[in-house]
């Protein structure tokens, strides 16, 4: 019954395939910012009550409905106080490690579908295989994104850490802005920026993991 509905509305299935992974991967992701924050010392989102794999705990109202909206959402930033940290490395290692979980899932998820490129399968021929590739792009686009240095994504963690403090306040400011100008610009008069940015990343990803060249967008 399932199979003919997926045959019937298989865009349908694929959109609720790929929301649903790129929901686990975010929550998934939040959750390694706030356990690394915890380890290296700053209990902060632990008694914010972000160290946990509730979504709700994570999940930001406007962020999920975009989400839902245009497939394109984020969700609350985990709370970080720097000065708890015990060294700029390990501010570094907190805000690399969303992008390290979501390529675990990657990894670890996507080994059925290694198997089946080494044996020749295609990854369409079955309905594991299916959910299994949507689940591993939704990862691999959650770590390209993010690898973008600009504020609130965790690539400009790593890029404002060497700047002065004055500079990463304004960097921290303006980033988001700049990110909505960006993503705007795809929606509304066809630059694909952001895009053309992460396109090349989750290529080179997907390679590693399934052992196939992707086109995402």
């Amino acid at each position: 019954m399932l199979e003919q509905y997926i045959y019937n509305y298989p865009q349908i299935f694929i959109t609720i395939i790929f929301l649903f992974s790129l929901l686990v991967g975010l929550v998934v992701h939040e959750y390694a910012h706030a356990w690394t924050a915890n380890h290296y010392g700053d209990p902060t989102a632990k008694y914010a009550g972000r160290l946990t794999l509730n979504p709700l705990a994570h999940l930001d109202p406007i962020g999920t409905l975009m989400l839902f909206l245009v497939h394109f959402g984020w969700a609350k930033p985990v709370p970080v106080n720097e000065n708890n940290l015990k060294n700029d490395l390990a501010i570094i290692k907190v805000a690399l490690s969303g992008i390290t979980a979501n390529l675990l899932l990657a990894l670890i998820f996507g080994l059925p579908l290694r198997i089946a490129t080494i044996l020749g399968v295609a990854h369409d021929t079955s309905l594991i295989l299916i959910v299994l590739n949507y689940f591993v792009g939704a990862q691999l686009i959650l770590i390209a994104l993010n690898i973008i240095p600009i504020p609130p994504l965790d690539g400009s963690r790593v890029l404002g850490s060497l700047f002065t403090h004055e500079a990463r306040t304004k960097f921290e400011y303006y980033g988001p802005i700049i990110l909505m100008i960006l993503i705007a610009s795809s929606f509304l008069f066809g630059i694909p920026i952001i895009q053309s940015f992460m396109e090349p990343i989750i290529r080179f990803l997907n390679f590693i993991v399934v052992g196939t060249y992707t086109s995402i967008f």
